[in-house]
């Protein structure tokens, strides 16, 4: 790690006081502006700091990461209301401790001038790390405001010379020589710290350490080839190492011991809420499985496609019972808040991910095959996409919004950057196109709703589209002021039609393609054998995918696993959410065994497989992953489904008597809210699923459309047409109502009560 990159991790780790230290001094040794004083404070009008002389600028600085966006026009709001109604000076310079991309700094530059008539300056923390190298003073008081020298690091793991070699590993950056470099990092460490050792030495050390037979011949072209890089000096027989190389491990080191101090720091003050600080070194240990498991497995999908997922979820649970065990079973402690807490904090940091990939590696029985399936693969960019990974992808280009708090937004966020920076070639078929259609035209649906006053009584969708819609106008984030949800739509050229049956072809084309995303076409293949293969892996893990969805996947599956050589010139990779698919790989796999063998990986992993094979590390994807598995988020993300959802499925609102329902249970769930409020004398959440009518309304949605044939389905949204029942089944709602209400649950006879209302139905229309 370089030495910015240390200053960096100081400059992440400022506490708000601190900050305002650092940008005094900063103002002082760059800016030649002193007399500077703080007056952070509720009244402060937006300026944190000020010239007790004449002010040539407004000075505003902030540590918070999360909601910086927010805080950043708040207090450019402020700014321009100094500028006037006291005369300030129009300029801000606003430091801030955490990292800001150059696109961002110019638009947040832009926005400032357009919206605010303000010039901005903002000194974030990669120029501050930068500034740091060359005014030391600047460099001096990080680290002295750090207190590294007072945080105990005596850490037994951390201390272990093999865990240094794993680190060390890790700096040789991409390599074309796997074998080498392993055995590189282990000799030279070695060497660090053994100043005297012979060639035989040295050479059976190694073998012990790796518990190889590297015979003498080999051993010497290696050290050898050392010699040549200018890293070891060979003196008759005794190796060490060169002053240059002894230089550059030393610098490692002390940045091992920079990240190892905020590492402890970061996770002690993480765990001493729950008097736990002592236990930080067992911790560490876990945390360090954890991510080795997590390279474990993305290396055995690189080698033989065998991605075991429970080796990862079995480490998670341990760091879980650990926690739990430690905090005594304690009630009060959320331990999967804790553990998500844990793995973001050691995520921040490059020390665990590093010492575990290079651990990974290290671990490889057959270095030689490792390096050849690199060589073969290296330039295999071609990524198929599903619907889902397809889908958020959308979101991400439409907008960056970092406060989105969606898991799959999140990391499609960062898979999109990840992708346009490493050129890969993104592809989909037909089908999930189409997939991904039907969710843009389940958006569009909502629109005549959205317009309509009952629309807020009814609660709010779960369609990721309207979700996505929601944050960005809470959070102010709509390209326009006072953006309808039709007008977000059309945006994405996905507008109301006069026809009702229009399939949106070229509006998603369009989409795909701003994405550089192609669809591929191809002659249909047999699907019979590849879609009971699904079904019986659904039936096993108790999942329920709707008949298309299922189709799709195998298409996708036999597209992937054509034996064409033109289809498929290298193995192909699949990138997706549904882990569920990694069962039906490997029978598939049993079912087909000559077909093409694919990769997998959920986006996450993906970003890492391409890391790796570069002897890099993707940080802020171990937490991502712990995080799905904590929500058991398997496959297409498992939103609340909610009372407007199943209207919008089981009752056309276009009908007189379908209107008629929905005014109805707009009804009903006002008094819901009214009557669960005075119950519990305080506010619900009614986004949640609490309350009567929806829970009625999701029991009918899984009886009549999940459980039941298509035929019963079709006959119960008929019923709700047919205007001389709606009496009748108004009466069999409000009293389950008033079930639910006393019990909490839906009573055994009220789907008989319906079918029978059903067939009568039936028999009046024969």
């Amino acid at each position: 790690m370089s030495q910015d990159k240390t200053y960096l991790l100081l400059c992440k780790s400022l506490r708000e006081a601190e900050l305002y230290a650092v940008a005094k001094l900063y103002l002082k040794e760059v800016e030649s502006i002193e007399n500077i004083i703080v007056t952070n404070g509720p009244w402060d009008s937006g300026l944190d700091m000020m010239s007790a002389t004449k002010p040539e600028a407004q000075y505003q600085a902030t540590v918070e990461e999360k909601g910086f966006e927010r805080k950043l026009y708040s207090d450019l709001e402020k700014a321009k209301n100094n500028v006037q109604n006291h005369g300030l000076p129009s300029r801000v310079k606003y430091f801030y401790s955490h990292p800001i991309s150059i696109t961002s700094i110019h638009k947040f530059k832009r926005e400032a001038k357009e919206k605010y008539n303000i010039i901005l300056d903002i000194i974030e923390a990669t120029h501050i790390s930068q500034i740091a190298q060359e005014y030391r003073v600047i460099g001096k008081l990080l680290f002295d405001i750090s207190k590294l020298s007072d945080i105990n690091v005596n850490n037994d793991y951390f201390d272990n010379v093999k865990v240094k070699a794993y680190y060390d590993l890790m700096s040789f950056g991409k390599t074309t020589d796997i074998k080498f470099n392993i055995i590189k990092s282990f000799v030279l460490n070695y060497l660090f710290n053994n100043l005297t050792v012979t060639k035989d030495e040295l050479l059976e050390e190694t073998n012990n350490h790796f518990k190889s037979n590297l015979e003498l011949s080999y051993f010497d072209y290696f050290l050898g080839k050392l010699s040549t890089e200018k890293r070891v000096i060979l003196n008759k027989g005794f190796p060490s190492l060169s002053q240059t190389e002894r230089d550059r491990i030393t610098i490692v080191l002390q940045n091992y011991q920079v990240e190892e101090a905020l590492l402890l720091s970061d996770i002690s003050n993480a765990l001493r809420p729950y008097g736990l600080e002592n236990n930080t070194e067992e911790i560490v240990i876990q945390l360090s499985e954890l991510y080795e498991s997590s390279y474990s497995i993305n290396l055995s999908e690189f080698t033989r496609k065998d991605t075991n997922l429970n080796d990862v979820k079995a480490v998670t649970n341990k760091l879980k019972n650990l926690l739990s065990s430690l905090t005594e079973n304690d009630p009060a402690v959320d331990l999967d808040k804790l553990t998500i807490q844990l793995t973001k904090i050691s995520d921040s940091s490059d020390i665990l991910p590093r010492i575990a990939a290079g651990q990974v590696y290290s671990k490889v029985s057959d270095p030689d095959r490792l390096q050849d399936y690199i060589k073969q693969n290296i330039n295999n960019k071609t990524i198929f996409l599903d619907a889902n990974v397809m889908l958020n992808l959308l979101l991400a280009h439409y907008e960056d919004a970092p406060e989105y708090n969606n898991y799959f937004y999140k990391v499609a966020n960062q898979f999109l950057k990840f992708s346009k920076a490493n050129g890969l070639i993104l592809k989909t078929i037909r089908v999930y196109a189409i997939e991904t259609t039907r969710i843009f035209k389940d958006a569009v649906s909502l629109i005549p709703i959205t317009k309509s006053k009952l629309f807020h009584a009814l609660g709010t969708s779960s369609n990721p589209l309207y979700r996505f819609y929601q944050h960005l106008h809470d959070y102010n984030l709509l390209r326009r002021d006072g953006m309808s949800f039709e007008e977000f739509m059309a945006d994405f050229k996905f507008t109301i039609r006069s026809r009702i049956d229009d399939n949106y072809k070229s509006q998603m084309e369009y989409l795909l393609d701003s994405l550089n995303v192609e669809i591929e076409d191809f002659p249909p293949y047999e699907l019979g054998i590849t879609i009971e293969i699904i079904n019986s892996e659904l039936r096993s893990s108790q999942r329920v995918k709707s008949n298309f969805a299922i189709s799709n996947d195998a298409i996708m599956f036999r597209r992937l696993g054509d034996r064409d050589s033109e289809l498929n010139p290298v193995d192909p990779i699949f990138c997706t959410w549904d882990l569920s698919l990694l069962r039906v790989r490997t029978r598939y796999f049993e079912q087909f065994s000559n077909c093409t063998k694919w990769f997998m990986f959920t986006p996450a992993r993906l970003m890492d497989h391409f890391s790796m094979m570069n002897f890099q590390i993707k940080p802020g994807m171990v937490s991502s992953e712990v995080l799905s598995i904590l929500d058991n988020a398997e496959g297409m993300q498992q939103m609340t489904h909610t009372l407007l959802d199943s209207i919008m499925v089981l009752i056309n609102t276009q009908n007189v008597t379908g209107l008629k329902y929905t005014n109805m249970l707009a009804e009903m769930r006002e008094k819901d809210i009214l009557q669960v409020n005075s119950i519990q004398e305080s506010v619900v959440d009614t986004s949640n699923e609490v309350l009567p009518t929806d829970i009625i309304f999701r029991h009918l949605f899984d009886t009549y459309i999940i459980h039941k044939e298509e035929r019963q389905s079709a006959e119960f949204k008929i019923l709700l047409t047919r205007d001389q029942y709606f009496n009748e089944m108004s009466e069999i709602l409000l009293t389950e109502k008033k079930y639910v209400l006393d019990y909490g649950k839906v009573s055994e006879d009220l789907i008989t009560k319906i079918d029978n209302v059903i067939e009568k139905s039936k028999q009046q229309f024969i």
